[in-house]
């Protein structure tokens, strides 16, 4: 479901704009106002295992998604761009309490190359903590990103519920 930007020739005095034209223009119109943009949420907690990178499942529902960007029946770790172009992304986690070790979260394009990463102390025994990591970056159609976590407090440790992960459309390059 991408969202089409066509290209816009130049216009001369007395040149008179076809119908195609000006279906262009307003379709580009429209894909500005409401631009490819998504954000995967879960709901309920995710346990990590103690020093493993762990995808983050995002269950839904999906706070908005204006271009089919997440499935969370079928891909739910996943955000995919059908349309191509300059994304601002980001993602946070929010941890079980526990005084120990370190939490970290990921943003990692294609299962394969980090685009971030943010690393977080553990805070006192009975506050959680919280990771937010985010990047800009020129993403093609089909590319995906996921949103991992990875915690060292010597046992399993929840994520909570208020995990998400965001991206949202700011151009193309010319």
């Amino acid at each position: 479901m991408a969202k089409n930007f066509n290209t816009i020739g130049t216009f001369t005095a007395g040149n008179v704009l076809t119908a195609a034209e000006m279906n262009d223009i307003g379709e580009n119109s429209n894909n500005y106002r409401v631009p490819p943009m998504c954000m995967a949420t879960r709901s309920g907690t995710q346990s990590t295992p103690n020093t493993t990178f762990t995808a983050v499942e995002f269950n839904g529902p999906n706070r908005y998604d204006t271009d089919g960007m997440h499935n969370p029946a079928s891909r739910p770790s996943r955000i995919t761009f059908n349309t191509a172009g300059v994304y601002v992304v980001q993602g946070e986690m929010y941890w079980d309490p526990k005084a120990t070790g370190v939490r970290i979260g990921r943003i990692r394009l294609n299962g394969a190359t980090t685009l971030n990463t943010a690393i977080v102390p553990a805070s006192g025994p009975s506050d959680g903590v919280a990771t937010l990591v985010g990047c800009t970056y020129d993403f093609a159609v089909g590319d995906y990103i996921e949103l991992l976590g990875y915690q060292s407090s010597g046992e399993a440790l929840n994520m909570q519920a208020s995990c998400f992960l965001s991206a949202a459309w700011l151009g193309q390059v010319s």
